[in-house]
């Protein structure tokens, strides 16, 4: 496959984001016994992961759409054949 490498980029970001849901969740069902320095603690963190996940994601589909864009301004158009 020809963009395996950048799918697989891509496939890793939405793997991260859905960990990060997944704990986002488990903060949010037990907040209630929490300190509210390490909920803060915890939400500045998470908000900081998030964007680099954000980022990192934005980066390698650009990079992706870019390459398949090239790739078709390359292409040979395709001849018709002549009408007789």
């Amino acid at each position: 496959m020809k963009h395996h490498s950048r799918l697989t980029e891509l496939e890793s970001v939405f793997i991260k984001l859905d960990t990060f849901v997944s704990a986002m969740r488990a903060i949010t069902e037990g907040i209630e016994g929490t300190n509210r320095r390490d909920i803060l603690n915890t939400m500045y963190f998470m908000t900081e992961q998030l964007e680099n996940i954000s980022n990192t994601g934005m980066n390698c589909f650009q990079i992706l759409f870019d390459e398949v864009k090239n790739e078709q301004g390359k292409e040979k158009p395709v001849r018709k054949p002549k009408q007789v």
